[in-house]
């Protein structure tokens, strides 16, 4: 069925004087028609109920009763996410089917229909949370998706001269590729429409922990797990970008240590790791050093 906006263009011309009129209403005040009966449309929009009803009939539905069906499931489409606190709070959604359905973020998760989890909806839960905590101190209207985004192109130029600096050791070549990195187009075209996935400085710090770890030959991984933490709670799609650095340093070290090409880090933690390990010796080095 094609959506009723479209519907009631192609057939505008056809409509009946009446009709027209009607037609406007529901164009313009969707979001109230989808609430209201045939009599209360038609007294709002100045018609006649029957009109109402052969309203629904040309845009080629069976019964009024379908045709509000369908407008109350194509208000899910068009209506912002302001719209959608209002109706959510107001009495006329109280008591309706669709507030269930309204209450869902848009149908974005798999299933459809099963609402979407808050860590895909840019809301960066870990910064959510602390000025959650800081409300009481703030202003009613404080926003801090500015600071956080600030904070972020601070991280990603803090992260790229981290990376670049086991490389570079003169001071202007260092600079311009940290600000490279810092200003990159990807990274500005995010800060402005897409916050979270703005927080590239997450794969940087992974990076960096992988290439200073194949160097001085040790593990990182409580920086990996900390990195880890970190993106689940500000965007779950920077977790496998960060853990792949973890994965590789861990394989090629195993690896090594293997081939008795190095010895496991004395600081490997938990020991209790290595009792589950298997019984050659080489094996259990290396499984003590991946935990």
């Amino acid at each position: 069925m094609k959506r009723i906006n479209d519907a009631i263009n192609e057939s505008f011309g056809d409509f009946t004087k009446n009709q027209k009129v009607l037609s406007q209403f529901i164009l313009s005040y969707c979001d109230k028609a989808a609430f209201m009966t045939a009599a209360e449309i038609a007294a709002a929009s100045g018609v006649s109920q029957s009109t109402v009803v052969r309203f629904a009939w040309a845009l080629g539905y069976e019964s009024f009763t379908a045709f509000h069906d369908a407008l109350q499931n194509e208000l899910k489409y068009r209506i912002t996410a302001l719209e959608k606190f209002e109706l959510l709070n107001s009495e006329e959604l109280s008591d309706s089917s669709v507030f269930e359905s309204l209450a869902q973020a848009d149908s974005l998760a798999y299933p459809a229909g099963t609402g979407v989890n808050i860590s895909f909806t840019d809301s960066l839960p870990w910064v959510s949370v602390l000025f959650k905590l800081l409300a009481p101190v703030l202003p009613a209207q404080f926003q801090w998706f500015g600071l956080y985004e600030l904070a972020a192109f601070i991280l990603q130029g803090m992260a790229a001269a981290l990376v670049l600096g086991l490389f570079l050791y003169d001071l202007l070549p260092l600079a311009a590729g940290t600000a490279l990195f810092a200003f990159s187009p990807i990274m500005i075209e995010r800060a402005f429409r897409h916050v979270a996935l703005s927080s590239h400085y997450i794969v940087l710090f992974a990076l960096y922990a992988y290439l200073r770890g194949r160097r001085e030959q040790r593990c990182f991984m409580p920086v990996f797990w900390l990195l880890a933490a970190l993106g689940v709670g500000i965007t779950p799609y920077f977790l496998p970008m960060a853990a792949i650095f973890a994965l590789l340093l861990a394989v090629e070290n195993a690896a090594a240590i293997l081939a008795g090409e190095r010895e496991p880090p004395a600081n490997c933690w938990p020991p209790a790791g290595c009792f589950w390990a298997p019984a050659r010796p080489g094996m259990r080095r290396a499984w003590c050093w991946v935990r």
